[in-house]
């Protein structure tokens, strides 16, 4: 039995999307890595809220490198009430609105790799500045008012190995909040 032609054509469409759909689905889940970024750690090269395309196939064939910037799952978000956060694994219900957190959705963070596997790095007080000059939402933490604008801070620096690494891509320097020192794990 032959279709009349408008239904064929339908079916024709039908099949063009649905095809057009599984091969969306393979892109976006096998080849690349498709991300919006939560936080404004990365700013002044990536501001938050950015949405970010990578690859999932970057390192088949290589290592990560010092200064790649990566993707990777970070942790989860309750789909219910979107305020609950937190690193995986997640827990059974939402600590917020009690959801269950089954079906969670995916945090994804996005970073610079400074560190290598076998790398020890340290965080260690190097120079001040005056309160005035730091920008971001640190304002908030060291609780800046007129009264203390011309009061110095300490700042810090990172080291790598037991060099300072130059990180010109910061728009202010570093809060020393207290020496740390950390080995990449393999």
């Amino acid at each position: 039995m032959k279709l009349p032609k408008f239904a064929a054509e339908i079916i024709e469409w039908i099949e063009i999307l649905l095809t057009a759909f599984i091969i969306a689905m393979f892109i976006n889940n096998v080849i690349i890595a498709n991300s919006q970024v939560p936080t404004g750690s990365m700013e002044t090269t990536i501001n938050a809220g950015d949405r970010v395309i990578g690859s999932r196939l970057a390192y088949t064939f290589g290592e990560p490198e010092r200064g790649d910037i990566a993707i990777f799952e970070f942790g989860w978000k309750c789909r219910r009430c979107r305020r609950a956060t937190g690193e995986l694994p997640a827990p059974d219900n939402c600590p917020n609105c009690g959801q269950s957190l089954r079906n969670f959705e995916m945090v994804y963070y996005v970073k610079r790799v400074i560190g290598l596997p076998g790398d020890k790095i340290e965080i260690v007080a190097e120079g001040s500045c005056k309160q005035d000059e730091i920008v971001s939402e640190a304002r908030d933490f060291i609780g800046i008012s007129e009264e203390t604008r011309d009061k110095e801070i300490v700042t810090a620096a990172v080291y790598v190995n037991g060099e300072r690494i130059s990180e010109d891509y910061l728009r202010e320097p570093m809060l020393y909040t207290g020496d740390m020192t950390f080995e990449v794990p393999q």
